[in-house]
Parts: structure tokens; sequence; C-alpha cells
């Protein structure tokens, strides 16, 4: 057992150097992808507090940055020049970090708690209990974050993802929270209510509760890695101990998470028409998309905080730019398995889309001038 547990850490090392790695290879292909973000503090409802920018394992080059400042300013006067930075300074607290993947542990409860703190749209829960659950299961999920020296008893999570069977922890009270919720949910906005009921309440179906959350700004470049590490701490625990690993043999992963729909009030935002319902809504996490596309049903409603903030009225949906809702969908385990492998190439032309979005602005600007 000892023995495999320093494999399974052996491969998180492995993980965190690929990242590195693939990161260098990615600055060289778009050596103007700035993906220096801001890491924030997270509160209820994904409000971000302390601002701090962060460089993750991609390690894009700080100095892309000091590049683009000095093309910036190289026309302005040394006093300008000093006003500026110091301007940027007291916006922003840069500092550079490397996310590394790690097993749970008891050190990540207050982020893992932070983290889904709003996992049931504003609804008080049990949210602690749900934490406990995540940090407990060590053999399966992948957590990405920081050690920070300074801070012995407690380990910075960004994300994780991670899965919980239903059948196993159907007696916890957190569970019960969130079954009841989607349940209800359920009844009044899913028109497959009656199959999606048939599906977790047969005991000869396996369903996982996939729960897959991070901080609002954290890079999309982790996202293949934490979806493909936790297939891997799958497979390694059914090799480790068939009886645990039986736990896990899923036949359909549930999951519950956030979107957005640009606002029909809002004159500045464009919208585009599509016969594709999906193609409707903005994804907080781009693999949500991947999965619905092959989920085997889901619905959507609007969120809570949405409402309390007066987003349904007119007055309210003038300011908002954007309106939040919040999406459940059931994938086959085989669908979301064929889908992982994916991930990156979509992340790649996702970013290629980008770059040619932004050169055609250019060009429109340059024609205008």
């Amino acid at each position: 057992m000892e023995q495999n547990n320093n494999l399974k850490q052996q491969n998180k090392q492995r993980r965190n150097e690929e990242v590195s790695d693939s990161g260098s290879d990615m600055e060289e292909e778009h050596e103007n992808l700035d993906v220096v973000k801001r890491i924030q503090d997270i509160t209820n409802e994904d409000q971000l507090n302390p601002k701090i920018v962060y460089k993750n394992q991609v390690n894009a080059s700080q100095k892309v940055l000091n590049e683009k400042n000095e093309v910036e300013i190289e026309n302005e006067n040394q006093e300008e020049d000093e006003e500026e930075k110091n301007m940027v300074n007291e916006e922003y607290d840069m500092v550079n970090v490397d996310l590394n993947f790690y097993d749970p542990n008891e050190r990540q409860f207050h982020s893992i708690k932070n983290l889904v703190n709003g996992y049931l749209d504003g609804l008080s829960y049990n949210s602690s209990d749900l934490a406990d659950l995540v940090i407990k299961q060590v053999q399966v999920g992948t957590m990405v974050g920081i050690d920070d020296p300074d801070e012995q008893d407690q380990q910075n999570i960004f994300g994780f993802t991670t899965t919980m069977p239903l059948d196993l922890y159907k007696n916890e009270k957190v569970i019960k929270e969130i079954a009841n919720f989607i349940t209800e949910k359920s009844v009044k906005h899913n028109q497959q209510h009656e199959n999606l009921m048939k599906i977790l309440e047969n005991p000869q179906i396996k369903t996982g509760l996939l729960i897959n959350e991070r901080i609002l700004n954290c890079s999309p470049f982790i996202v293949p890695t934490l979806h493909t590490q936790f297939l891997e701490d799958l497979k390694w625990v059914k090799e480790d101990d068939p009886e645990e690993g039986s736990k896990y043999n899923f036949d359909y992963l549930l999951v519950v998470s956030k979107v957005f729909k640009a606002n029909k009030f809002d004159k500045t935002t464009k919208k585009h028409k599509s016969n594709n319902v999906l193609d409707e809504y903005i994804y907080q996490k781009f693999e949500d998309y991947k999965f619905l596309q092959r989920s085997q049903q889901f619905f959507v409603f609007e969120a809570q905080n949405t409402k309390n903030q007066g987003g349904v009225t007119n007055h309210n949906q003038d300011v908002q730019s954007q309106i939040c809702y919040r999406v459940v969908y059931l994938i086959k385990w085989s669908q979301y398995q064929q889908t992982v492998p994916q991930l990156q190439q979509e992340l790649l032309d996702m970013h290629e889309l980008q770059q040619q979005k932004e050169l055609l602005q250019q060009q429109q600007q340059q024609q205008e001038q």
C-alpha cells in the first residue's frame, strides 16, 4: 500500500511537470498570449476581494508583459513612465506563483469550504460537511493550488475535481440536502424529471456527484490536467484495491454548475442566433459546454442570487450585462471518459479563435484610423 501511495504521488508530480512543459510550448506557439491572471480570495457567490496577480504552471513568461509595457511607454518621458508604473502597482499586488496538483488533505479544508459555499445557489446548507467529505476521500480527487511556507496549517486551493458516489454517501445530511435541491429544481424546470428520478433512485445504477469547482479567474490551462488526473486516481484505486475501487464503477455523473446568458435588455452586449440551445449560454467552465453536448439530459434555471438582486426586473436588467443561471446535467460515464482527452485541443482551439478575433479587431481599428 505504501509503495502504491508513493506511485500515486509520483504520478501527481509527473502531471505537474507535464503542465509546466506544455505551458512552455504554449508560450512559444502563442507568444502574445497573456495568461497572467488575477487570483482573488473567494467568498459566497463568487464575489472576489483582494487583487492578486498570479502565474500558473503554464509558465507564461513575465517577460511578455514587460515587453508589452515597454512598447506602450517607449514614447513617454521618464516622469510619466514612473507615474504610470506606480498606478499599476497600486491597483494590483503582483505575485508570481507556481500551481501544483495535490491529493485531498485536511489543510485544504478552508479553501474547499470557500469554493463550495455557493454550490446550492446561495441556499444555506452544510458546506462544511461537504468540504469535510471531499478532503476525507483521499483516494479520489485532485486539488490544484500552492503551498505557502508561512501557512503551515493551511494549503491554498484554487480549484478541485472529485466525485461523491451517491449510494455510498446517501445517508450523509449534506448529500441529502444536495439531492433534495436537485429534485426540487428538477420538478419545476426539467421536462425529463421522471427519467432523471428513475436513474437516481435505481440501486442498480451507480451515479457519482461530480464536484468541479475553482475560483473565477483560475487559468483554463489547468482544466485538462484536473480531469485527466481524476481519471488516473480512479484507475489507481481500482488497481490498488479492487473492492474499494468498485465503489467508483460509475454509470453516470451528475453535475451542478453555473452558466450565464447575455441580458436581452443590454444593448451593448452582442447576441447571436443559434439553433443549439447550448450556444445561448456563456460558460464559466469551458468544459461544461463539452460535457453538456454529450449529456443524457440537462435543465437550466435562473440563479436565486440574480433574482435577489432584481435581475428579473427591467430596471436591473438594464444594468446587468449577463444573467446568471444554474445548470444541472447527467452524463454517462463513458461519455465523460471520451470527452476528457478532447479538452486540451478544445483549449488550443479557443485561444486560436481568440487570437484571430483580436487580430481582426486590430485590423478594423487601423482601417478606421
